[in-house]
């Protein structure tokens, strides 16, 4: 929880290719799912079209991200947001 919180505090805002990241909190929606306790999931919005999963993944590698995922629309372009 402390390495999500210091990611969010230090890359919110934060200019990548030209234009400000969004980091805020990701709530779940409810249902069965894995149980992920032990994980928090970040919000990144503002995600331009040149950023991949790589490239996001690897802005908040020093922070102990798992893993990283930027979605996108039905011709594969990216639609601003991911999550990490």
């Amino acid at each position: 929880f402390s390495s999500a919180s210091v990611a969010l505090a230090s890359l919110n805002g934060r200019e990548v290719l030209g234009s400000p990241l969004n980091v805020s909190w990701h709530l779940q929606q409810a249902g069965p799912k894995e149980d992920t306790s032990n994980h928090i999931t970040v919000f990144v919005g503002n995600i331009g079209d040149i950023i991949d999963e790589y490239m996001l993944f690897e802005s908040f590698a020093h922070f102990n991200c798992s893993d990283s995922r930027i979605i996108r629309g039905d011709d594969g372009k990216c639609l601003g947001y991911g999550f990490v």
